[in-house]
């Protein structure tokens, strides 16, 4: 990954799936410093022809790391 902050935003989700909340929060926040309006169900609306049941499996990350 090139960039920082999708760095941040996959963090989160890993780190929110292996049950540690709080370095969840803490790389979500730092992901939403730059992108303050990320919304999940706008995300997956343009997430490329990817295996849906990978795409389902990060979303579940994202929101147990506490994306909206």
């Amino acid at each position: 990954m090139d960039a920082p902050s999708a760095r941040f935003r996959l963090a989160a989700a890993c780190w929110a799936m292996v049950g540690d909340k709080a370095q969840a929060s803490r790389c979500a926040r730092a992901f939403l410093e730059d992108y303050p309006d990320f919304r999940v169900d706008q995300w997956l609306e343009q997430v490329p022809n990817r295996r849906a049941e990978d795409v389902r499996h990060y979303a579940m990350g994202l929101t147990a790391a506490g994306f909206s």
